[in-house]
């Protein structure tokens, strides 16, 4: 990726150059608009009202057509503007989004160019993406009290207590019209809606039917945990060492063509450990004694090698 100029063109230049400037934008300049995204405030957000006043909660979880396509360049710079940005950093920012082209270079061969200045987007792969979404939907935020937007860069969830389960029509026609005004696009057939209830309560309460063109489903996926409308995880457990198959069938061929213990055990943790430990914070504590058994299968595999 280049900038257009009268200078000779320069060599390209790899998109994720920009994970310095990234970090100022995550660590400093986002502090009036921090999303701290965390599956325990969706899944546990009953536990924050009364129970016999919230014995459910409706999270609808938000989605966008082509997000990152088509975010305005003239509506992002706007918003980071209202940021305490340093100076030198919003010059920076605003010079990354003008004249930009994009071109692939594979075995010596290299394509043509195409600009990207012109069309609204934010560039995949740079590091400066994720939070430049999220400067643009700082000012998307709930109409009722008791109602939350959790954000993750474009992964949007909309939270409900069962007490103001009334307001969904509004908080989504909010959100439409938001979405409108930043030349986004709900795609509301795409858009789920689960009812997460306590399975071990004693008396069971009929949620509200579902919103019109919304469908309900009972198992949701959050930034690759899925859980279940009663909190279980037993399905994210059984894909996870489902996924893990395959990489303990390639240790085994690696420890047949001779790879070292070590190797062996390093390979391991960062193949098959990182997928069983991933988010395990927020979803450890609702699993049961069949679940874990199941995951000290797993781990023991390493002490078999």
């Amino acid at each position: 990726m280049w900038k257009y100029g009268h200078r000779p063109r320069p060599r390209p230049s790899v998109i994720s150059d920009t994970s310095a400037v990234a970090y100022i934008l995550r660590s400093i300049c986002l502090s009036p608009y921090r999303f701290h995204f965390c599956r325990c405030h969706i899944i546990t957000s009953h536990h924050h009202f009364p129970p016999t006043v919230n014995p459910f909660v409706i999270v609808i979880s938000l989605d966008f057509s082509k997000a990152f396509n088509t975010v305005r360049h003239s509506t992002l710079v706007s918003k980071m503007a209202e940021l305490e940005l340093p100076v030198p950093v919003y010059n920076w920012i605003v010079e990354f989004f003008r004249e930009h082209a994009h071109c692939t270079m594979f075995n010596g061969e290299e394509s043509s160019t195409a600009s990207i200045s012109s069309s609204p987007s934010i560039i995949h792969g740079s590091g400066i993406g994720p939070a430049a979404f999220t400067v643009t939907a700082a000012d998307l935020k709930p109409l009722h009290p008791g109602n939350s937007l959790v954000k993750f860069a474009d992964d949007t969830y909309l939270v409900i207590p069962s007490v103001n389960a009334g307001t969904r029509q509004q908080e989504m026609d909010n959100t439409v019209t938001w979405a409108i005004a930043n030349n986004l696009k709900l795609n509301v057939l795409k858009s789920k809606e689960v009812v997460f209830q306590n399975a071990r309560r004693r008396t069971t309460v009929t949620p509200p039917q579902s919103l019109s063109g919304i469908s309900r489903k009972n198992v949701l996926k959050i930034l690759g945990v899925t859980t279940t409308n009663h909190l279980s995880p037993s399905e994210h457990i059984c894909r996870v060492i489902s996924d893990s198959a395959q990489p303990l069938y390639a240790l085994r061929v690696l420890r047949h063509h001779g790879m070292t213990e070590i190797g062996l055990h390093a390979v391991f943790r960062a193949v098959v450990v990182s997928r069983l430990t991933y988010a395990s914070p927020a979803w450890s504590g609702f699993t049961t004694a069949t679940n874990r058994q199941r995951v000290d299968v797993i781990s023991q595999t390493q002490q078999a090698m």
